[in-house]
């Protein structure tokens, strides 16, 4: 999330400074059951409680028991780096090569705040979706968008 005015291009203001915003709670739901997990229960005051939307960042992005990293520290998370990842496959293994079947649904992203933004806040979400692309004997080039 990011400060609506930077996001439209505020020249002052940094549009990739993914503030925290007091988050208190973050989760996402298809097709009404709760993915990949329970949504995640956070703190950023005084008793800070985000090492699990930390490890999103590693679990969302199959970086999760690989010896790489993503150059964001757990003292920088917090400091305009707050961004949650979630793996939606049916497998849990999206950074895997094989292929998984196109899914549709409805999807929903719950989030609290144990305090009013100051300001008003976009959303950013970003997506990556499977599909296939088939080239036939005539060359032709078929995309398949179901999904």
């Amino acid at each position: 999330m990011v400060e609506s005015d930077a996001f439209n291009g505020a020249l002052k203001k940094n549009p990739y400074n993914f503030q925290h915003f007091n988050v208190s709670s973050i989760g996402i739901t298809v097709n009404g059951e709760e993915m990949p997990f329970k949504p995640l229960q956070l703190s950023y005051g005084a008793a800070p409680k985000y090492i699990e939307a930390f490890t999103t960042l590693f679990s969302g992005t199959g970086k999760m028991y690989h010896n790489t990293g993503n150059d964001i520290s757990r003292e920088e998370f917090p400091e305009g780096y707050a961004v949650y990842a979630f793996d939606l496959t049916p497998d849990m293994c999206g950074a895997s090569p094989h292929f998984n079947v196109v899914q549709k649904g409805n999807l929903a992203i719950d989030i609290q705040f144990s305090a009013a933004p100051a300001n008003a806040v976009s959303l950013v979400c970003y997506g990556e979706f499977e599909n296939t692309v088939h080239i036939d004997s005539e060359r032709n080039v078929v995309y398949d968008y179901s999904g």
